[in-house]
């Protein structure tokens, strides 16, 4: 899978430049956001944010603590109270 250093490199781009292109700032020129852009294309680059799920979840280390909701009397604010087991 391209990352975006691929794609800065292939544009002839800072990575700096590459990244900014990729979240949409403007203050790129067209012709620069076209060449990264076309770089994007040819090497199929997908944005992290943008890229199937890999099945990968983290074990769980520790015991689960229930939560709930608390409301202090005090401000009339509710704040996530955790039970120790």
């Amino acid at each position: 899978m391209a990352t975006l250093r691929d794609v800065a490199e292939q544009a002839g781009v800072s990575l700096a430049t590459a990244s900014r292109v990729v979240s949409g700032l403007d203050n790129v020129r067209y012709e620069t956001r076209e060449r990264v852009e076309r770089a994007m294309r040819e090497l199929l680059y997908v944005p992290p944010g943008r890229r199937p799920a890999t099945g990968w979840t983290p074990k769980r280390t520790s015991t689960p603590r229930s939560r709930s909701r608390r409301v202090s009397s005090a401000t009339g604010c509710w704040a996530w109270a955790t039970a120790m087991p």
